[in-house]
């Protein structure tokens, strides 16, 4: 369903116009805007020719010749409901959009006076994005909309994307109906435009509900987009509830300014279509697959109908920054207990050594272990790799220690260890100091928190 579609079902009640705008003349006001706002150049802005007893604005897209190339006229007046097509105009041109601009002025106008005469409606002054006031205002004064209930609540992010959410409930009366029951605590914190897409799916929100209920602090305070964006990676690798706990929890506390460039270089990689299938299937096995027969496997079975994403995400690890994250694991094996390493006539065990032994060893295992990087990088857990001492290139057993507790030790595909395997491992922890705590070795029994 297309975004205006929803926006047009959405009217729980239709509101009926009873009053209709004076006419004006509009490219008299266009040329009061170019001049007023400075304009010389082609742009979309919003002018503002009145703004009591109602508002009144003309959104003018100008040329390159500053003519008004279009023209259109917003007016907010209590018993004045827009067309549906200015509606969904609106909302694409002006909202979703950052490229119309307008005065500050006028805003600041606007929100003084319907702060003032409508404190029920929450008003706020959105100072980077000026016409959500506008928004806001118009979906108050024109009642039982999602947008109404949503801006009230305080989560304008979540009313300029609600039309992404892939199922809307339309007897909602209140953002937790909307949501599938998240608390309005869980909706705050993700209010912002990362957490608004991690929302849209029916998926995505049975999961942070079980999320919250088993670590509810991750939610006590405002996400930021660059913790969204780790957390949806956490989410889309496939990791369990009780894994992603963890893990956020532990990275949460370390953002800074390069670790959210880092994130955003992920998004930005995973979502890159610069390259068709094929051209990027050639580029893959150019600089990855030829070298090594696990990535050749995993490449010849990728179909042009898979996503992309987890393929060109291994290529920005592996091939973009492949020399950054080399350096990052080689700092952070220093900080760790080199004494874990054994070599035994039977088993090696050891720690990743740079992002390529990372990844290949993910890529043969099939599971969620490439959504651990971060968190390894930066120590905010530890994975070592057990092999056969008569094989020791072939991956084996991954296992996990986190705060010197062993959280998991699975074979390909998350099978669990043999008896022996396991009576191996819990003697190697107890050699170490490692807790084995509740990890029972079988997939049924075990939770991963």
């Amino acid at each position: 369903m297309k975004s205006s579609d929803k926006i047009n079902i959405l009217e729980m009640h239709s509101s009926q116009s009873y009053w209709e705008p004076p006419i004006v003349n509009q490219e008299e006001i266009a040329r009061r805007a170019a001049a007023e706002m400075n304009i010389t150049s082609r742009k979309a802005c919003m002018y503002f020719f009145r703004t009591a007893p109602y508002i009144d604005a003309l959104y003018i897209l100008f040329d390159d010749s500053v003519q008004p190339e279009l023209i259109q006229r917003f007016c907010v007046h209590e018993g004045y409901t827009w067309d549906y097509s200015d509606e969904v105009f609106f909302h694409e041109h002006c909202i979703r959009s950052d490229a119309c601009v307008c005065l500050s002025k006028p805003i600041d106008r606007i929100y003084s006076i319907y702060s003032t005469a409508h404190p029920e409606w929450h008003l706020k002054r959105y100072f980077t994005h000026n016409l959500r006031l506008l928004d806001h205002v118009y979906h108050c004064m024109k009642q039982n909309t999602v947008k109404e209930m949503l801006y009230k609540a305080g989560l304008d992010e979540l009313a300029v994307y609600f039309d992404d959410l892939d199922v809307i409930d339309l007897l909602a009366t209140k953002p937790s109906d909307l949501y599938d029951g998240l608390s309005m605590r869980v909706l705050r914190a993700l209010n912002n435009k990362d957490g608004a897409a991690l929302l849209s799916t029916t998926e995505n929100r049975t999961y942070i509900r079980e999320l919250n209920a088993k670590y509810p602090d991750i939610f006590d305070n405002p996400l930021n987009e660059a913790h969204c964006c780790y957390l949806s990676m956490l989410i889309k690798g496939k990791l369990l509830p009780g894994e992603t706990g963890r893990l956020f929890r532990e990275k949460k506390k370390h953002y800074d300014y390069d670790w959210c460039r880092s994130i955003f270089s992920l998004k930005m990689a995973g979502e890159q279509n610069l390259l068709d299938f094929t051209a990027f299937k050639e580029e893959f096995n150019h600089e990855i697959a030829v070298h090594d027969a696990i990535y050749r496997n995993y490449l010849s079975g990728l179909k042009p109908t898979d996503d992309l994403t987890q393929a060109k995400t291994i290529f920005w690890y592996l091939v973009t920054k492949k020399e950054e994250y080399n350096r990052r694991f080689r700092v952070s094996n220093r900080l760790r207990n080199y004494e874990w390493q054994e070599r035994t006539p039977e088993f090696i065990i050891r720690y990743p050594q740079t992002v390529n032994d990372f990844i290949r060893e993910s890529v043969f295992m099939q599971n969620c272990l490439q959504a651990y990087l971060e968190a390894v990088v930066d120590n905010n857990t530890t994975i070592m790799f057990m092999r056969k001492a008569d094989n020791v290139n072939q991956p084996f057993i991954t296992l996990e220690i986190q705060k010197k507790e062993l959280k998991q030790a699975y074979h390909r595909f998350n099978r669990d260890c043999t008896k022996h395997e396991a009576e191996w491992i819990t003697a190697w922890c107890g050699r170490h100091g490692i807790r084995t705590g509740r990890f029972q070795f079988d997939a049924l029994v075990d939770e991963l928190d």
